[in-house]
């Protein structure tokens, strides 16, 4: 269940955007949509929605990980203004 879920999380955020991109009502062959084009725009957003979901999917599962880390760093009282 985890590899899917895995794998699911590396191309959704692409099968997401390319629906997206492909939406007629967005007439990206005008210049006033978008300056750059549709292809490198396309995998720029995708590259950074696919790397944010990988983060917040790791900060999740490792959340107390995290937590100990944070707490071994900074123990309760000491950050405290006399």
């Amino acid at each position: 269940m985890k590899t899917v879920a895995v794998m699911t999380m590396a191309f959704l955020p692409a099968t997401f955007l390319a629906a997206l991109f492909a939406l007629p009502a967005l007439e990206w062959a005008k210049p006033v949509v978008v300056k750059m084009d549709g292809f490198v725009l396309y995998w720029i957003t995708t590259i950074i929605l696919t790397v944010t979901v990988f983060v917040v999917w790791g900060m999740i599962t490792q959340r107390n990980w995290l937590i100990d880390k944070v707490r071994h760093r900074w123990p309760r009282g000491s950050l405290e203004i006399d």
